[in-house]
């Protein structure tokens, strides 16, 4: 309380306005944490999407725990 009413800006309308038409999405991620081949490349992944942590926590570290050259498991 005792703060100011939030006033959006023309900038903070411009950064909502390319998030909202950024296109990214939990499966399109998800679809670049399974088909990367290094460690390196997991964790760029991880590092361009912080605001997708919390849901793919548990992606990324399955993802990291199959040995290099290992082949994923099939799942049916």
């Amino acid at each position: 309380m005792n703060k100011p009413d939030f006033t959006i800006t023309p900038t903070t309308g411009q950064i909502i306005l390319d998030w909202c038409n950024d296109g990214v999405n939990l499966e399109m991620i998800r679809s670049k944490i399974n088909s990367s081949k290094t460690v390196e490349e997991l964790t760029a992944i991880y590092h361009q999407y912080p605001e997708w942590y919390q849901q793919l926590t548990s992606d990324f570290m399955q993802k990291k725990n199959i040995p290099s050259g290992a082949e994923e498991p099939t799942y049916y």
